[in-house]
């Protein structure tokens, strides 16, 4: 090597070690690992165990047909009708007639909203009904898990920016690489949920919030405000995203009632562009079923009086009966069983409870030390929005579609993460280079556990119940566009054979009724059962539950009274079965 090129060489190493390449190739680094886990958990790295099966969740696959709904230009309508949106429209006067869109009033619209221009440019895979041998998943569906793992990518990225603010580099690179090993985020979006979107607007508003507290802090209350206004446009969207994100609200409205001054401009800066951003969805709900909360509002009783289940599938809109102290049992079980272990549902270990621990610790920074009780406070409010609204089948969570603790996790494992440092540092061995390592080595090894024993987890490759997408397109080819089918899984059979579907009503004459009242958006065609119905209890739920009235039929009798689909045909499983007037998988349907 000449001399001359000796001094080149020299300086492009020294800016390698410590100069602008490192950060790009610390950068570099962090995207690689992206990518590479989005390809592991989407299940495209063939050696290993771990395959993705498609969503698991009856909301994700509800949302996303609402999604290809509202794509092809039916705005927010769905293929899935629950009995008590029948009741809630028929008693509005805005029952639809046969032919035109169902409007739908159970879902948040933020992620149908954003899933549809996704599907929008997918429309022939989105559309799909036909499956080749061997194939198990709808395209789609990878597809919108994909997406959601680029807003989780995005949202580590602001969350380092944040962490930046809030303490130094150094913390905030090591904070961004421990949240891209943690599990739960990539299982979100594995499982087709929108919180990774959410989280990507949560962490828009933590920015925002940290810059109103800054400019507190520096005496300029004027530049505070708006950052407060974009804080309530934010937490509005997030609204618009989940229900219980509410909660999440009303604590940032209690720190900044207490926190920032003069107290009354604070809180219409905050509330004002928090309502113009919910409003024009509560207005639309009650255009279109008289109540601006649609059939949404019920899962407030969920816990109460009966499941959200059954109420989506009786015909009773009053809740007038509902014991008032109900609620109480209710919110009390559902915040002791979010704050008996708060990590399970953050998703960030120990690093959890060091952030707890941490409020007992007085950090350096003015705007640090304030920011750690206004995290405090909107994740209380959501631990009571949450009691308030229900925690629905708790033993899915963490993963589960109620669960907006993991919203929290990148601040903090943060802050979590500050204090643990700050610990180690004092100790005897902090300073030792060889130790550091170790420490740091073994804090990613705890972190990633989770991850890596999923990803090494040998699945099935159909997802329970099952939602066995090539069985259920069949009912694509066995009816027709304009006719309806009635099922215990009615979101599957709205996105996967894409036909509206209605959700068997309590009683059996009630389902019979709907087809004969022409209050469907079309004709009925058959019912379809699966294991959602057929493996439950079977004295709490088949001989004294939600389906006592469909034993018999569920047992595989066909010739019961008053009932028209007396013909039979397993639908690509023993346990799934569709009923209809005649063989239409023999002759087609009728046209």
């Amino acid at each position: 090597m000449s001399t001359s090129e000796s001094p080149v060489l020299q300086g492009f190493i020294h800016a390698l070690e410590q100069g602008r390449y490192r950060v790009i190739v610390q950068w570099a680094l962090v995207v690689v690992i992206a990518v590479v886990l989005g390809l592991s958990y989407l299940g495209l790295i063939a050696f290993l165990p771990w395959q993705f099966r498609g969503f698991a969740s009856a909301e994700a696959i509800d949302q996303a047909q609402v999604a290809r709904e509202l794509a092809r230009g039916h705005g927010f309508s769905t293929l899935n009708i629950r009995p008590l949106a029948v009741a809630q429209l028929e008693q509005g006067g805005l029952l639809p007639a046969p032919g035109q869109a169902f409007p739908d009033t159970f879902n948040a619209p933020l992620g149908p909203a954003v899933n549809s221009v996704l599907l929008r440019g997918i429309a022939s895979k989105a559309a799909k009904t036909t499956y080749a041998p061997g194939e198990f998943v709808h395209p789609a569906e990878r597809a919108i898990a994909a997406l959601s793992m680029v807003f989780f990518v995005v949202a580590v990225l602001l969350h380092y920016r944040l962490a930046r603010r809030l303490f130094d580099g150094r913390l905030a690179l090591l904070a961004a690489g421990l949240l891209l090993v943690c599990d739960l985020p990539w299982q979100f979006a594995a499982a087709g949920l929108p919180q990774n979107l959410l989280l990507l607007i949560f962490s828009v508003a933590l920015l925002a919030l940290a810059r109103a507290v800054e400019a507190r802090r520096a005496g300029a209350p004027g530049t505070a405000l708006l950052w407060l206004a974009l804080v309530g446009v934010l937490l509005g969207a997030l609204v618009l995203g989940h229900g219980v994100a509410v909660g999440i609200f009303l604590g940032a409205l209690a720190f900044s009632t207490i926190y920032f001054r003069p107290r009354l401009l604070a809180i219409l800066a905050l509330t004002v562009p928090f309502l113009l951003v919910v409003s024009p969805w509560l207005a639309r709900n009650y255009r279109v079923s008289k109540n601006p909360f649609g059939i949404a509002g019920y899962a407030l009783y969920e816990g109460v009086s009966s499941t959200t289940a059954h109420r989506m599938r009786a015909f009773e809109t009053s809740v007038r009966n509902t014991p008032p102290l109900f609620f109480r049992g209710k919110v009390q079980s559902g915040v002791a069983a979010q704050l008996q272990d708060p990590s399970r549902f953050l998703g960030a270990g120990l690093l959890t409870v060091a952030f707890f621990v941490g409020l007992l610790y007085p950090f350096r920074r003015p705007e640090t030390d304030v920011f750690r009780w206004a995290v405090l406070t909107m994740w209380l409010g959501l631990v009571a929005s949450t009691a308030v609204l229900g925690i629905n089948q708790p033993e899915e969570w963490p993963v589960a579609p109620g669960n907006l603790h993991v919203l929290f996790l990148p601040v903090v494992l943060a802050f979590g993460l500050a204090l643990v440092l700050v610990l180690f540092s004092r100790l005897a061995i902090g300073t030792v280079p060889l130790w550091r390592t170790a420490f740091f080595t073994g804090l990613f090894i705890f972190i990633a556990m989770p991850m890596v024993n999923t990803l090494m987890t040998k699945t099935s490759v159909v997802q329970f119940p099952p939602y066995f997408p090539a069985a259920i397109a069949r009912l694509n080819v066995w009816t027709n566009p304009n006719e309806v089918i009635g099922s215990d899984m009615p979101w599957a059979v709205g996105w996967y054979a894409d036909r509206h579907s209605v959700w068997l009503p309590l009683k059996m004459k009630e389902l019979v009724d709907l087809g004969d009242q022409n209050k469907l958006p079309g004709p009925l065609a058959g019912v379809f059962l699966s294991p959602v119905s057929r493996n439950v209890p079977f004295y709490t739920d088949l001989l004294r539950g939600d389906y006592q009235d469909w034993t018999e039929l569920i047992f595989g009798s066909t010739t019961l009274r008053d009932f028209p689909f007396r013909e039979a045909v397993p639908v690509g499983d023993p346990s799934m079965t569709f009923y209809s007037d005649v063989k239409r998988w023999e002759i087609g349907p009728p046209r």
